[in-house]
C-alpha cells in the first residue's frame, strides 16, 4: 500500500512540475526547475509533457 501512496505522491508531484514548466517564461527558469529534478521526477514530468503532446 505504501507502494502506491508514493506512486501517487511522484505522479501529482510531476503534474504540479508540468505545470510550471508550462507557465515559464525564460529559458534560466526552465533550467532551473530541470535542474532541480532528480531523475525517476525527470522521466515522470517528461512522460507527462509526451502524453499532453499526444492529447
Amino acid at each position: 500500500m505504501n507502494e502506491m501512496v508514493k506512486i501517487l505522491q511522484d505522479m501529482n508531484t510531476a503534474d504540479e512540475i508540468f505545470k510550471q514548466l508550462n507557465i515559464a517564461v525564460s529559458m534560466p527558469e526552465i533550467a532551473e526547475i530541470i535542474d532541480s529534478l532528480d531523475e525517476n521526477m525527470a522521466k515522470l514530468v517528461l512522460k507527462k509533457f509526451v502524453y499532453a503532446r499526444g492529447q
